[in-house]
């Protein structure tokens, strides 16, 4: 599923990235690599709402593997509510 999302990725085709996701998510509903990847497809599409939410599940399942998205979606990085919403799920050190 992750090879085929990413090559429609990069062919521009943001809806079947997301349909492949989707998928993806049927056979592990629990994997924060999926959901990461979802939202990176969805921002690049313009959904940003949608993105948002996946984000938000994802950090919430396993922060430590943001860098998945940043990785398939590089201009995240540059996106300020994609980088204050990794700081606010950021764990908190003692």
């Amino acid at each position: 599923y992750y090879d085929w999302a990413a090559l429609y990725v990069r062919m521009d085709d943001y809806a079947m990235a997301i349909e492949t996701m989707m998928q993806a998510l049927k056979c592990e509903p629990n994997s924060a690599l999926i959901h990461y990847r979802i939202a990176a497809i969805a921002y690049r599409q313009g959904s940003r709402q949608m993105g948002r939410d996946f984000l938000q599940q994802a950090l919430s399942m396993d922060f430590s593997s943001y860098p998945e998205m940043l990785e398939l979606i590089p201009e995240l990085a540059l996106d300020s509510s994609v980088t204050e919403l990794i700081a606010h799920y950021k764990p908190h050190e003692n």
